[in-house]
């Protein structure tokens, strides 16, 4: 079984949290789907991990493309913005029922065609000042 490496643009706090799990069952007096996201602590020497919940609305979901940037340890997400092509940059999409990259003046290109080429300069959520 595969399964699916998530993360969210949390909408409250503006910024990427990883996603643990994703959920439709009721929550309390709540009855909409809702996900789990775990942050650890800023300060990493105490290792606190915050567990909370989000809710419709307070979140986009991110999915895993599984293609690997040039870094052989970043993978790419919906929503990474992109450096390759000439270094142009671009960004991660799903679309056409395929991953690949959203390039201005070049439209999208899957990522079969560029696969392992791109570096990661951020994300489309966190850094819209780079497109």
């Amino acid at each position: 079984m595969k399964y699916l490496k998530l993360r969210a643009w949390d909408k409250i706090n503006e910024r990427i949290v990883k996603v643990v799990a994703v959920s439709e069952r009721i929550y309390g007096d709540c009855e909409e789907p809702y996900i789990t996201v775990c942050e650890l602590n800023e300060d990493a020497s105490t290792r606190d991990v915050k567990v909370r919940y989000l809710f419709r609305g307070d979140y986009t979901l991110l999915q895993c493309t599984e293609v690997k940037s040039l870094n052989p340890e970043i993978e790419l997400y919906e929503g990474d913005i992109v450096k390759c092509f000439n270094d142009a940059l671009s960004v991660v999409v799903h679309k056409q029922y395929a991953f690949g990259l959203e390039t201005k003046g070049i439209g999208f290109t899957p990522f079969y065609e560029i696969y392992g080429q791109c570096e990661v300069v951020g994300n489309f959520y966190e850094n819209k000042d780079l497109l």
